[in-house]
């Protein structure tokens, strides 16, 4: 049975977000959209680049292909967070959270040149997308207008089990580097 290496994934996951959010701003350009679907849009051009340093891995400095792709990917999942809220509640994040990212950056820079531990550096990313997911599920479930059914479904039940997912994966592509 063919089992995908870590760089194939990457590159999957790399390019269906270019093209996915290449999509989305032509749509965006053309299309009347919602509030929060500017900032989603831009999360995932923002994911992209960090997927695609991850696929890089062993051919630029680990301060780009770990350090900074991680980043990238914490500062999308936040994204994702207020792009939600916008669209359920019509507000964004309080600047601070983003404030987080320093605290990610120090804890990525610390697990990569200090203490080189790759099972927590994926436990750093884990920490925060579990806790992003299950907010924006919030976002949906309290909802002040009933909006779509559909909608506050999909954002209720994908993050759930993406919270449950998410773990095996960094953690097994941890260990296959």
């Amino acid at each position: 049975m063919w089992i995908p290496d870590s760089r194939t994934l990457y590159l999957i996951i790399f390019v269906s977000n270019f093209f996915l959010a290449l999509i989305l701003l032509i749509y965006w350009k053309t299309q009347k959209t919602y509030d929060g679907f500017q900032i989603w849009m831009a999360s995932l051009m923002v994911i992209t680049p960090g997927y695609l340093l991850l696929l890089l891995r062993d051919y630029v400095p680990d301060i780009l292909s770990v350090v900074v792709a991680n980043l990238l990917i914490a500062f999308s999942v936040i994204m994702w967070v207020d792009s939600t809220r916008r669209y359920f509640r019509s507000k964004t994040l309080p600047r601070e959270v983003y404030g987080v990212l320093f605290l990610i950056a120090a804890l990525y820079l610390y697990f990569t040149y200090v203490a080189d531990l790759i099972t927590v550096r994926s436990m750093i990313l884990t920490a925060l997308i579990a806790p992003c997911l299950l907010v924006s599920a919030y976002f949906a479930l309290e909802a002040r207008e009933p909006g779509d059914p559909a909608a506050q479904a999909l954002f209720c039940r994908v993050p759930f089990c993406s919270c449950i997912a998410h773990g095996f994966p960094e953690h097994f592509l941890a260990y296959h580097h």
